[in-house]
């Protein structure tokens, strides 16, 4: 009898941390396509030489995948945008409904006669297209400028917003809680009864 009562007590344990943690909110999870709809320019007028490149008007396209796909239904205008590669923390964009997305730190992943590409890891906060409780967490926004007539010549800019994918740890960390609880139950009341 008491092992039966130790088991319920358990179970009911793992239930209601199980039902806590369905209550938080659930990640965001896929990729989001994003281009320079307006002028894109640079502080030497050479993608090859910017330090500094400014978007006047960053807009979501239908290439998404994942939650993006879900719940960006049509296309979002960002605003404007202006990436210095000397400082990531300064490159932010999104709106209060699409979210926002702020760089922490910049990686150069290529660099062509006619093409740069960066790697900006920062973090995404959901806005109110999301689900309501979605929170901050780690994201990437992978952008290629183009600069196909050389220096001085127009500009494009096209870019993916990818959301991390969570860790299951805490899933894990608090079923094996819940194992571990029941089995120390179990083990007392074999003990108890010997």
């Amino acid at each position: 009898m008491r092992r039966n009562v130790l088991a319920c007590m358990a179970l009911g344990l793992c239930s209601l941390l199980m039902v806590g943690r369905q209550a938080e909110a659930a990640p965001i999870i896929g990729s989001q396509g994003i281009i320079n709809t307006g002028s894109t320019t640079t502080d030497t007028g050479n993608i090859n030489t910017a330090t500094t490149f400014t978007m006047s008007i960053l807009l979501t396209t239908g290439s998404q995948t994942g939650d993006f796909a879900t719940y960006v239904t049509s296309p979002e205008n960002l605003g404007a945008a202006t990436l210095d590669v000397n400082n990531p923390a300064t490159f932010t964009f999104g709106n209060a409904a699409f979210g926002t997305f702020v760089g922490t730190a910049i990686t150069r992943l290529m660099s062509s006669d006619q093409n740069e590409s960066f790697n900006i890891k920062g973090n995404f906060t959901p806005g109110t297209l999301f689900p309501v409780g979605s929170e901050a967490y780690a994201a990437e926004f992978n952008i290629t400028f183009s600069q196909v007539g050389g220096p001085n010549t127009a500009i494009t800019a096209a870019g993916t917003l990818i959301t991390a994918v969570p860790e299951p740890a805490s899933v894990a960390l608090v079923l094996c809680g819940g194992a571990g609880l029941a089995l120390a139950g179990l083990r007392r009341s074999r003990r108890a009864m010997a």
